[in-house]
């Protein structure tokens, strides 16, 4: 994984036990896949049915974005695949693992066999379904309600 703030490696376990440690599990994680290909705008094109595809395969829910742009008055199609997977903590690291390395394995096959020409932007977020509250805030908040009483 790579730190936005300072683009360096970082270690994905070392992280979750980072978030493990301040009692912030999240509850699940998204990867996202962008490629700039105007023959992936159908459903049916080669990235589409794959990530569609890995998606069934590891029970995880699937968005696929176009956008539509232009550049010196010819259209430009970003394609965005999410791909999210929400559940238990226990084991989360390993099935990361376990998908990134089965897309990174067969994006680089169809690399080399010609099936597609450029290798997807992958971006990796860990979510949460809903709202998880700022446990530092809520026990000065529940301190202040103490002293008011």
């Amino acid at each position: 994984m790579i730190d936005p703030e300072n683009g360096t490696q970082v270690d994905l376990r070392d992280v979750m036990s980072q978030y493990d440690e301040m009692g912030l599990r999240p509850q699940g994680f998204v990867f996202l896949y962008s490629v700039v290909d105007k023959s992936e705008v159908a459903d049916n094109g080669t990235l589409s049915n794959f990530f569609r595809m890995m998606s069934m395969r590891y029970e995880m829910e699937h968005h696929k974005r176009v956008f539509i742009s232009k550049k010196d008055a010819e259209d430009v199609a970003l394609i965005r695949f999410e791909m999210g997977w929400f559940g238990d903590w226990d084991g989360m690291a390993k099935l990361i693992e376990t998908i990134e390395d089965d897309i990174r394995t067969t994006l680089e096959t169809f690399i080399q066999a010609g099936s597609i020409e450029q290798m997807p932007h992958m971006e990796f977020m860990f979510a949460n379904r809903e709202a998880v509250e700022d446990i530092g805030l809520e026990s000065e908040i529940a301190a202040e309600d103490e002293d008011i009483f």
